[in-house]
């Protein structure tokens, strides 16, 4: 199931027989971060693609870091 506009959508799909619930939980987040973006960017008047990008990438640079720290200790 591939969504066109919410790239969420696309990590849920690599996401093989609830293995790793993560990938879920990370789909999720990203998905509120790219419907959150829309009314903050207006509010702030920036543009919309600026705030998705820096709220996606703050948000997989935490997931990134939580990983590596599950998998070190």
């Amino acid at each position: 199931m591939m969504a066109r506009s919410l790239s969420g959508h696309r990590v849920v799909s690599a996401a093989p027989d609830d293995r790793c619930v993560g990938l879920y939980a990370l789909a999720t987040v990203l998905t509120a971060v790219a419907a959150a973006s829309i009314p903050i960017a207006r509010r702030r008047r920036l543009t919309i693609s600026a705030v998705t990008g820096a709220a996606a990438g703050t948000t997989l640079l935490l997931f990134a870091a939580y990983s590596l720290v599950t998998l070190t200790f």
